[in-house]
Formats: C-alpha cells, sequence, structure tokens
C-alpha cells in the first residue's frame, strides 16, 4: 500500500461532523440510534472510584502520610511493588485519582463516552474491554517510562531515596477512558450510534488535549506533576486497534486483531521480563526495602 493509499484510508477512517452524515459516502452503515439500556457497568465503575477518591483524599484531607498508607491499604500500588510483588497493581491503579480535578474530569467524559459505548456492545463486552484497556495501559506506563533503569544501578539508585522508589505509580481512569475513544475511532462505522457524541471534532479535541498533556509534563515536572501519557497513547491505539478488529469482517479483521494481540502479549511479557530482572537485582535488598516501606510486606514475603 503506497502513500497515497494509506492517506485516503486515514481520511475515511475520520468520523464525520454529524450523524446524518453516516452511510455509503463514507463507507460505513446508516446512522442507527444505540438501544437505551443502563449502563450499569460504566456507572459501577464510577462509584468505585467516586468511593476511593472519598476514602483517600476527603477523608484524610490530603495529608500525605495518612493517604499512601490507605491507598496501599485500598490497593493501590507503586510501579515497584507491582513488579516485586502485586501484579495486579497495574489494574487496581486505573480507580484511583491524584485530586478533585482529576476525578471530575475523567468521570464527566466516562460517564458520556463509557455510557455510550456500553449502550453499543452490552455490559460483559464493555467490561472485558474496560479490564484490557486498563491493562494496557497500565502496563505500558510501567514499562516505557523506566525502561532506563534496565541499565541502571538500581540498588545505589534506591539508596538515594527515603521514604518513596525511584518507580512511580500511574493513577486515574484516563488510560481506559482514552482506549474508548480508540475504539470509537476504528469502530463507528459499524456502530454509527456512536456518532451522537463521538466525531470528528471530539477526536481534534482528544488530539488538542493530548499535546495539552506533553506541555504540561515537560514544563511542570520539576514541580512533581506527572501525567500518564504513556497510558493515554497506548491506550489510544490498543483501543483503535480493538475497535477495528470488531468493526470489520473476518478477512479484514485478522491484521487488526494480530495487532491488538501482539500489544496485550508484548504488555504481559514485558511486565513479566522486568519483574524477573528486578527480583534478581534487588534479591538481597528485599528485606530492607520491606522494612523501610518500599515494599508493602504481604504473605510472599513474611
Amino acid at each position: 500500500m503506497n502513500i497515497d493509499n494509506l492517506k485516503r484510508a486515514f481520511r475515511r477512517q475520520l468520523p464525520p461532523h454529524h450523524p446524518l452524515e453516516a452511510g455509503s459516502t463514507v463507507g460505513s452503515r446508516p446512522y442507527e440510534a444505540l438501544p437505551e439500556v443502563l449502563p450499569v457497568v460504566t456507572i459501577s465503575m464510577l462509584l468505585i472510584s467516586a468511593v476511593l477518591f472519598f476514602l483517600t483524599d476527603i477523608k484524610t484531607g490530603g495529608n500525605g502520610v495518612e493517604k499512601t498508607q490507605i491507598l496501599s491499604q485500598l490497593g493501590h500500588r507503586d510501579n515497584l511493588n507491582i513488579l516485586i510483588n502485586d501484579g495486579w497493581g497495574v489494574l487496581s491503579g486505573a480507580f484511583f485519582h491524584g485530586n478533585f480535578l482529576h476525578i471530575i474530569m475523567n468521570s464527566m467524559a466516562m460517564l458520556t463516552l463509557g455510557s455510550l459505548l456500553e449502550k453499543g456492545l452490552g455490559s460483559f463486552k464493555t467490561l472485558l474491554l474496560y479490564l484490557a484497556f486498563a491493562f494496557v495501559s497500565g502496563a505500558y506506563q510501567l514499562l516505557i517510562p523506566n525502561i532506563h533503569l534496565l541499565s541502571h544501578d538500581l540498588s545505589s539508585l534506591i539508596a538515594q531515596f527515603n521514604g518513596s522508589s525511584p518507580f512511580g505509580g500511574s493513577l486515574g481512569l484516563s488510560g481506559i477512558l482514552f482506549g474508548v475513544v480508540g475504539f470509537m475511532w476504528g469502530s463507528w462505522k459499524r456502530w454509527t450510534g456512536f456518532l451522537t457524541v463521538f466525531n470528528i471534532r471530539l477526536l481534534k479535541f482528544v488530539g488538542f488535549w493530548q499535546l495539552l498533556c506533553f506541555v504540561i509534563t515537560w514544563t511542570s515536572s520539576a514541580h512533581g506533576v506527572a501525567i500518564a501519557n504513556t497510558a493515554h497513547i497506548s491506550g489510544l491505539i490498543f483501543g483503535f486497534f480493538t475497535g477495528m478488529w470488531m468493526c470489520y469482517g473476518t478477512k479484514d479483521a485478522k491484521v487488526w486483531f494480530s495487532l491488538s494481540l501482539s500489544m496485550f502479549i508484548l504488555g504481559i511479557g514485558g511486565v513479566i521480563y522486568y519483574s524477573i530482572h528486578f527480583r534478581n537485582i534487588l534479591e538481597e535488598m528485599i528485606p530492607d526495602l520491606i522494612e523501610k516501606g518500599y515494599i508493602i510486606n504481604t504473605p510472599l514475603f513474611q
């Protein structure tokens, strides 16, 4: 496929401005409104996030030490703990948020887009997609920003920190949210009801917002501001691949399914590789890391 064909295919995959523009002229099904069903999975996910935010931020008054302790008790793990001990923390981080603005923005967007997704796909498929988006975005956010640590003298690096790990940790529903946007981008030609909200204006806004996130990260990193840009981008790409796979017929879906599956497997393989690598490096330090509070003391190390 030459460059002109790629450009043409990309333009034809862009959503129209208005739902009634859907049809043969843009290579999609005609517009069909989605059924009115209660999006129980999306609402449940938002309620869980709200309860966790109340317990970790509002109830503690934002006290740093107390907040960190409650985060750990409720299931949040930083990347070091995920790699050394608690791999499930790749998923749990999606349900915690850093501040009130963070959870409000994510919740409003998810209530709109996630509810629309659930109306189109049904609750069971939506739940599976949310879990897949959470894993892929969380895994790549763990793997890519920390890739430099693979060749670093991690033992001496950790020794320079007091009470915190050189590994970061991700928070928030934004990885799932970008996965939903990517999925709608890839599949709107089949589920044209998505076009009631998802259109070219929204897609441009998401692109602008991500550029703004990059700028905020670059200009504010010295002040401790960290946006999970890798989670955003990986979630969007994985969502797009998955949407294209579920949108097209068996023949055309093979490539998109392969791309989706490859991203998922690479995420699993990367987490396993990092875990083995850092377990071997830090094996002798693990008891000391537990004592100093770097690693949460779970039955695996008791």
